[in-house]
């Protein structure tokens, strides 16, 4: 398994959004549970209403979440 694959899975484990006191692990562990959702929306539905939206909010979210890991 990638690094990458690891390491979200880590956080997302090891830092569970509801159980975390860090706001940052908090924050991360929220977004990555969104961009779960979508990405088995995305592979797993054959019909997405709204993906231009959800597409911009993906990216939004990995951005943030990649400035929030910076901070750790």
């Amino acid at each position: 398994m990638p690094y990458e694959v690891r390491s979200k899975m880590f956080i997302t484990l090891e830092y569970p959004h509801d159980f975390s006191p860090d706001p940052v692990r908090k924050s991360v562990a929220e977004k990555l549970t969104r961009l779960r959702r979508f990405r088995r929306q995305a592979d797993y539905v054959d019909f997405f209403p709204g993906l231009a939206g959800i597409t911009i909010t993906a990216i939004t979210l990995s951005e943030e979440v990649i400035s929030e890991l910076r901070t750790l």
